[in-house]
């Protein structure tokens, strides 16, 4: 475990498509912490009972014609996603030289992920907002973000440790421990990092602003904060978008942060 009390870097896999790029991302993290990798991928139970009806359908992308889905087809589809993700493994830890596994899971997606995690892990969601005119947390990360007692970072889709590290800090023991995994997860990118600070009354915002300088300041970080006007998710991540930021990491969840699911 390193000095921020991190043990295990963990990466919930989504879609075919982007399963590459979380896990290289995840394992990149997991170097930088010097830490062990464990990838999740959940079957989803409400997939698997959506087949069992009659009408199911499966879809091809970009193409207007459909085959029926049977429970058989998609366990199979399943079964090899596996083997090729047990691959994607293997070669992302090679590569990044971390300790890797895979773990398969069958259930509701946000349950299971909260159910294979403890407090000294760091959870990584990709593909978690959709967009739209208006952005909002997704029901499984809204889920998580509100049971989760580990550390929570959300990833755009297909990108690296490139630009800032954005993280949201709040007047709390475990916002300055997000803080600090920022500053960690900064350190090989010249300390590129955004600091976002909760729409608090005013002596609250004060305080928490202090509190960040003062560690900013510890480690020779220019400060780079903003204090959001409000609390709306929109907002959140309309701020993170103008901070560039390719890493948002989030506090276990308080009350005066954003709380819409779609």
């Amino acid at each position: 475990m390193n000095s921020i009390g991190i043990k295990r870097v963990l990466v919930a896999l989504d879609t075919e498509r982007e399963a590459q790029s979380a896990l290289q991302y995840a394992a990149e993290i997991a170097a930088r912490l010097q830490v062990g990798l464990l990838g999740l991928f959940v079957e989803d139970e409400d997939l698997l009972a959506l087949s069992d009806l009659p009408i199911a359908r499966e879809l091809a992308y970009a193409a207007s014609n459909s085959q029926t889905l049977t429970r058989n087809t998609l366990e199979r589809s399943l079964q090899h996603r596996a083997q090729r993700l047990r691959r994607e493994m293997e070669s992302v830890t090679t590569r990044w030289k971390v300790e890797g596994q895979l773990q398969i899971l069958r259930g509701q997606v946000a349950q299971q992920l909260l159910a294979n995690t403890q407090q000294e892990d760091l959870l990584i969601l990709g593909r978690v907002v959709k967009q739209r005119v208006t952005q909002q947390f997704g029901r499984v990360t809204q889920t998580i973000w509100q049971q989760a007692t580990c550390s929570l970072a959300l990833m755009p889709t297909g990108s690296r440790l490139e630009r800032p590290v954005v993280v949201l800090v709040e007047d709390t023991q475990t916002s300055m421990k997000a803080l600090d995994l920022a500053i960690q997860l900064a350190r090989a990118d010249d300390y590129h990092l955004s600091v976002l600070i909760p729409n608090l009354p005013a002596a609250q915002q004060d305080t928490v602003e202090a509190h960040v300088l003062a560690r900013l300041h510890a480690v020779a970080i220019p400060p780079h904060i903003l204090r959001l006007r409000d609390n709306q998710a929109a907002t959140v991540f309309e701020a993170v978008r103008q901070q560039r930021g390719r890493l948002f990491i989030l506090p276990v969840m308080k009350k005066s942060l954003p709380e819409e699911a779609q």
